[in-house]
């Protein structure tokens, strides 16, 4: 017999040997305990381009994970996305949902809606475990291939409000970057208060209510929760009043400011980072995104 058959023999030998030790848990005891908080997996999905547009006829390549006595068990799948875009992964149970490739020729595979997520974790005892909705149903995004993108200028910066007498405030020139906390703050002739954010903390509702405000003749703001790679053409706001609740232990979730900056026009979007904070004494949105300062809607 070859080396490895004996390595392989001693393994399983020394595994159901310990299963028959009286051991407060054996190998055989943990595995089952795992296995028991597997779950059946269902994952609604739904495949777009970079506008928004539905895209049928994709391949959708996933592979399942379950615990196994030696190693994890994987199995691997496909199937096709329906003419409007979506489609439906199904299997009787398991642990954890891979999303490897999604394939659609002339198209380049780019990320969901709330960002770089492949994985879903499907488990009971995991507290961020997937829970599949039908009517809201994951977005992935496919690229098309077209001609190099516009010239976008990359900016990121921070809301930070601290709780105390009155409104906190913030405001900040988003083409150049610069930010301020305070009304007292001296503005630069140079900056340009693109945006400005008041907010108090609401500790009944537990919750930071915030007005956002826009200046310039054309400005205005949206937040989505859509990730689109062209600015939405209508829809906007000079004025704008959202709840962010407390966050405590849990992550922020990922949303999107549209913004259509001063005149003749620019405009911006923005990721609300899932490491931002919430609290009743202080809220920090992380925000990082692009500008295109062509006038023209495309983010690409």
């Amino acid at each position: 017999m070859k080396k490895s058959h004996f390595v392989r023999l001693f393994i399983v030998c020394t595994v159901f040997s310990l299963m028959s030790c009286g051991h407060a848990e054996t190998y055989g005891e943990r595995l089952l305990k795992l296995q028991a908080t597997e779950a059946p997996i269902l994952l609604y999905g739904r495949i777009t381009d970079q506008h928004g547009n539905p895209i049928g006829g994709a391949t959708i390549l996933y592979e399942t994970e379950r615990y196994g006595l030696m190693r994890p068990i994987c199995k691997k799948g496909r199937l096709t996305s329906e003419s409007n875009g979506v489609f439906m992964v199904s299997e009787d149970r398991g642990a954890v949902l891979y999303i490897n490739d999604i394939v659609k020729q002339g198209y380049e595979f780019q990320r969901t809606s709330n960002g770089n997520v492949s994985r879903f974790d499907f488990r009971t005892s995991r507290r961020r475990r997937h829970r599949p909705d039908r009517e809201h149903p994951v977005v992935f995004h496919l690229r098309k291939r077209q001609a190099p993108g516009t010239y976008l200028l990359k900016n990121s910066f921070g809301i930070s409000l601290k709780a105390g007498e009155g409104e906190a405030y913030w405001c900040g020139d988003l083409a150049n970057g610069w930010s301020y906390f305070s009304k007292s703050a001296s503005i630069s002739h140079e900056a340009f208060p693109d945006l400005e954010v008041t907010g108090v903390p609401d500790r009944e509702r537990r919750a930071w209510r915030l007005t956002f405000r826009t200046n310039g003749g054309h400005s205005g703001i949206q937040i989505r929760d859509d990730l689109l790679y062209e600015a939405p053409a209508d829809g906007y706001a000079r004025t704008l009043d959202i709840a962010f609740p407390f966050t405590e232990r849990l992550r922020f979730p990922i949303r999107y400011l549209y913004v259509r900056l001063r005149e003749p026009g620019m405009y911006a979007r923005f990721r609300i980072d899932n490491s931002s904070e919430s609290s009743d004494q202080r809220l920090h949105l992380r925000c990082e995104g692009v500008i295109n300062p062509y006038g023209d809607r495309s983010f690409e």
